[in-house]
């Protein structure tokens, strides 16, 4: 899972593929952010239907840039659920991203390996 430190800024990205893993351009890509609270209770960060824009080069894949606020609690974790129009279909691709605050950062990168 991605991590973002708090008061920082994380890139969320998705890569829309179609039905043969093909990377696809698709109309009207959006992202809502959400976290739940102490309680189970949503709270929505970023509003569903927010734009996405295209990064360049790189077909099918989309970024926004989200400001990590300082009020965030460290271990929270963010939620982000991207979709965008292709043909009739609407694609979905989500993504978690756990908060750490500055010195859990370690003094390096960390490689890590997804399968």
């Amino acid at each position: 899972m991605a991590q973002a430190i708090i008061g920082g800024t994380h890139v969320f990205t998705a890569l829309f593929l179609d039905q043969t893993n093909t990377p696809v351009v698709v109309t009207d890509p959006t992202i809502e952010v959400l976290r739940f609270d102490d309680n189970g209770t949503k709270d929505t960060l970023v509003v569903a239907g927010t734009s996405m824009v295209i990064v360049p080069g790189e077909t099918g894949r989309y970024q926004y840039v989200y400001s990590i606020p300082d009020t965030l609690a460290r271990g929270s974790t963010l939620y982000a659920v991207m979709q965008g129009i292709y043909a009739l279909d609407t694609l979905l691709v989500e993504g978690e991203v756990d908060l750490i605050s500055e010195g859990d950062a370690g003094p390096g990168l960390t490689a890590r390996f997804v399968k």
